[in-house]
């Protein structure tokens, strides 16, 4: 059944159905009210309610043409003519009936959804009994009962009797008119109102489904952007929840770093008090009294000297034990050599505590591959270091946390620090990108020497050092990797530099840069971004290129197609 339209008052049940198709949004069918014209959805699909009242029209043309033929029939008694043709009017007769009786039926139930095939099976039986044997007998006969009266009063038929047919048949015609052609112009013109309305709200529908469209699509690109950007917010919620955790663990870290500084200061001050009391210095006289029937040799000692211990013998080691427990006379330099090979932390750490005695003139080398020099770089990065010779940091590639070396770097690297040696010892190259912070800031300080040994360098990164040991005599750049496929840049940024030699010792090697490739595109760039300050390209200075693959030739060629003509080769 269809449903009623509640909508308002005197809206009835729905008679109209908009199909579900390829070409609307529709879910399912929806059946639209008369009047009104709001729609309700359905789970079947239906068609249209036609109007009642052609459909009774229809039904009473059936029955005016059965009972006319029937009436024909038995009037001139053409009984046994007709035998043959009483079967086809009895069947539309009983056909005739069957569908009085289902709009009977439709009408007391108001099953209207059958409406639609009843008008369908009586404009099939009206075409039927218009294209019957019967009708068609029908219409022969009145054409002869047509002749006959013609036939039998031609001649003799009055004036009178003339205009009396001639009314009688305007009368028929204005019946006719009246009772069958006007009643159906009338529902013509009423079917073609209802088609012109039908065809406004199909309209005024077609519009409402646009604007509908339209709306679907916006709220679905609204709802598109708002799930975008909740995960964009998402996104950026788990981000700041990193970096809050990490924010968390590096303060704990920081903490925990302060404290064993704090712990180290006190052990330091501690150590130092009852070293002072208990250190027993020696002299030279003293040192070769025990150093030579050790090693069984006549060395002499003095503040020039050196001390070597290569822990891989007996007699370094013999030595060391007995020297562990007297503060060293004034020398050169001290080296640890294999202590890895010895496997007795106590000793040499005993021995380190006692025997050196630092001054201007010493050497600081931290082997990172050994646990003890690890320690102390760890103790000492948080101090300024006081005047020494230099301080080389060998081995980084061995250590893994980038964050000590740095903290170390930053603190106790000073201008009273002559010369400084960052070595990784690493043919792959370490890169160097995370101690380029505190690299940067240290480097401006040292005066004399700062080299550099076995690290990936980027061109930003070759720059950056570079601008930031301009004012130490030497720079060293020996077996790195440093990418200058592109030409180098300082802008303004060397104009106060002062350094007088730059070494590139085996950088341009074909297992590390590679400056064979591309006709020497990379060390042309090199020199072309030190042509371009006037500053470099004007004084003396002293060019190291050993072991990159160049010959003297080719390297001066270079220098002078780029007004480098004050540079000096040193090694090629």
């Amino acid at each position: 059944l269809f449903p009623k339209c509640e909508t308002f008052s005197d809206c009835g049940q729905a008679t109209h159905i908009i199909r579900k198709t390829a070409d609307n949004p529709l879910l399912k069918d929806a059946f639209a009210c008369g009047k009104c014209m709001i729609t309700t959805f359905s789970n079947e699909d239906c068609e249209p309610i036609p109007p009642i009242e052609p459909i009774e029209e229809c039904l009473d043309l059936i029955h005016y043409n059965i009972k006319t033929i029937t009436s024909f029939k038995d009037q001139h008694k053409l009984h046994k003519m007709w035998d043959g043709l009483a079967g086809e009017l009895d069947s539309f007769r009983d056909s005739f009936l069957e569908l009085r009786s289902s709009l009977r039926d439709i009408r007391q139930e108001e099953n209207w959804s059958q409406l639609s095939q009843l008008q369908d099976e009586a404009k099939a039986i009206l075409n039927a009994i218009e294209d019957s044997r019967a009708m068609k007998c029908y219409q022969k006969q009145l054409q002869v009962r047509a002749l006959h009266e013609h036939k039998k009063g031609r001649g003799r038929v009055s004036r009178d009797t003339q205009a009396l047919l001639r009314s009688k048949l305007a009368d028929f015609h204005q019946n006719i008119q009246r009772n069958q052609i006007a009643p159906l112009k009338e529902q013509l013109q009423k079917a073609t109102q209802e088609t012109e309305q039908r065809k406004i709200q199909t309209e005024a529908l077609e519009e409402e489904k646009t604007q509908m469209q339209e709306n679907i699509q916006r709220l679905t690109q609204e709802r598109d952007n708002f799930e975008q950007a909740l995960e964009v917010s998402n996104q950026r919620q788990e981000q700041i929840d990193q970096l809050t955790q990490r924010i968390q663990i590096l303060t704990e870290k920081e903490d925990k770093y302060n404290a064993d500084a704090e712990e180290m200061k006190e052990q330091i001050a501690n150590l130092e008090a009852s070293l002072g009391e208990s250190k027993c210095a020696i002299t030279h006289a003293e040192l070769k009294a025990i150093h030579n029937p050790i090693m069984k040799n006549s060395d002499n000692f003095n503040s020039s000297s050196n001390l070597i211990f290569n822990l891989n013998t007996a007699s370094w080691v013999t030595l060391l034990k007995a020297l562990q427990l007297y503060q060293m006379p004034p020398l050169d330099y001290i080296w640890l050599d294999y202590v890895d090979e010895l496997g007795e932390p106590e000793v040499v750490n005993g021995f380190m505590n006692n025997s050196d005695n630092f001054n201007s003139s010493s050497i600081l080398i931290f082997d990172l591959r050994t646990a003890s020099c690890v320690t102390l770089l760890k103790a000492l990065q948080l101090y300024q270091m006081p005047p020494l010779d230099y301080i080389s940091l060998d081995y980084v590639d061995e250590l893994g946390e980038p964050e000590v070396v740095n903290r170390f770097v930053q603190n106790a690297v000073s201008p009273s620090i002559k010369q400084f040696y960052f070595q990784s010892q690493n043919s792959s190259c370490l890169p160097i990108e995370a101690y380029m912070p505190a690299l940067t800031k240290a480097l401006p300080s040292i005066p004399d020497f700062i080299y550099f040994f076995q690290f990936q360098m980027s061109k930003t990164h070759f720059e950056d050092l570079l601008v930031a040991a301009q004012n130490s005599k030497t720079v060293e750049v020996q077996y790195c990797k440093v990418d200058t496929k592109e030409e180098l840049d300082f802008g303004d940024r060397l104009i106060h530099s002062t350094f007088e030699e730059l070494g590139l010792v085996g950088t341009g090697r074909s297992d590390y840069s590679d400056w064979s490739q591309n006709g020497f595109a990379q060390f042309k760039n090199i020199v072309k971004g030190l042509a371009k300050v006037s500053q470099v390209k004007n004084r003396p200075i002293k060019l190291n290129l050993g072991n990159c693959g160049l010959t003297r030739d080719l390297a001066e060629s270079v220098l002078q197609e780029n007004g480098m003509v004050n540079v000096t080769l040193e090694e090629i």
